[in-house]
């Protein structure tokens, strides 16, 4: 979005039952996974966290490359559309998903008892249902700039110009 420009802020009803209905999916994958690791890797110990965290971590990769691959495909994209976004946008979300979740998971696995463990991981979701909402739909000169700015290097190998807004000139 150019500097100094405001856009209209609508609700769009169909996104938001898109990425709601996800959650259907995954919620019971999570729920078994969570009792799975209580039953087997019982205590508050730093080794049962840290086994929990790198599960919970593990199991976050299909989860996300799924979740871009069928979102898109819900979008009406076509199967190779979807595995192109998915490829693109993988890494910022995993990048950031391992910023956040081993933090909140030992919070979760130190502090909160087992029957309250979905509620408060259902808690810490929503806010983060907000970066990926953004993140699987933001502009591609957004996208653009924000690569361009995590690294310039292969941005200038590849004379990708940008304008005087710093935001990639696209076609």
């Amino acid at each position: 979005m150019r500097k100094g420009v405001r856009r209209e802020w609508k609700w769009d009803r169909e996104r938001s039952l898109r990425l709601s209905s996800m959650y259907f999916l995954y919620s019971p994958w999570q729920t078994g996974l969570y009792l799975l690791m209580d039953t087997f890797i019982p205590g508050t110990t730093i080794r049962a966290i840290g086994c929990k965290i790198i599960l919970d971590e593990l199991n976050a990769i299909p989860l996300y490359i799924s979740f871009v691959t069928i979102l898109s495909l819900r979008e009406g994209n076509t199967l190779k559309e979807s595995l192109n976004r998915t490829m693109t946008q993988f890494w910022p979300i995993y990048s950031m998903d391992l910023r956040v979740w081993p933090a909140a998971q030992c919070i979760n696995f130190l502090y909160v008892g087992s029957a309250f463990r979905v509620t408060y991981v259902n808690l810490v979701t929503f806010i983060w249902d907000i970066f990926l909402s953004y993140t699987v739909h933001k502009e591609p000169e957004i996208a653009a700039r924000e690569r361009r700015l995590e690294d310039p290097i292969s941005f200038k190998k590849k004379n990708i110009p940008f304008d005087s807004h710093d935001q990639a000139i696209v076609g």
